[in-house]
């Protein structure tokens, strides 16, 4: 049986969330998968493959996550390592935002020597204030929840391939 590890970054809980519902997924297609995050992830030594998560903050990804990979690159050669992104306002928001977070995605996989990378909806723990609604092109009745279940359900079923 193949082994995953899925460490993950998370201010709000939401990135763990999604890390368990990647690892739902790969263990219905038979995958032994452990769900860490990226500060008790000793070493990537003895896994067949590696997912990275975090979340978007301040249109990058979060500095734990890019000390995680940067620190870990030499345990990451030679293994099958995907990437996600959380982001709320990614869904939804100005096209220049949406843009920023591709680049910065991008980025990060190329530095993770990912082979999937993708961005997931995130969560809000409560109404964004108006400047930043209007900063970001967040209609104010805009929901506080852009997860799409289904969506992160299926990029988790394509990792089966890569990583089988």
């Amino acid at each position: 049986m193949k082994t995953i590890l899925i460490a993950y970054a998370t201010k709000t809980g939401t990135t763990e969330e999604t890390a368990r519902e990647i690892a739902s997924t790969l263990e219905e297609r038979g995958f032994q998968v452990e769900v860490k995050p990226m500060a008790q992830v000793a070493s990537l030594d003895g896994w067949d493959g590696v997912v990275i998560g975090a979340p978007v903050n301040g249109m990058d990804w979060l500095p734990e996550a890019a000390s995680f990979v940067a620190s870990r690159k030499s345990g990451l050669a030679g293994t099958r390592v995907a990437v996600f992104f959380v982001s709320y306002l990614y869904f939804g928001g100005r096209t220049m935002w949406r843009k920023a977070i591709e680049k910065k995605l991008a980025m990060a996989a190329a530095t993770a020597g990912a082979s999937a990378s993708v961005v997931l909806g995130g969560r809000l723990p409560g109404p964004l204030p108006g400047f930043a609604r209007i900063l970001f092109g967040k209609p104010k009745d805009a929901p506080l929840d852009a997860r799409d279940h289904g969506v992160t359900r299926e990029w988790a079923a394509s990792l089966a391939a890569l990583f089988a």
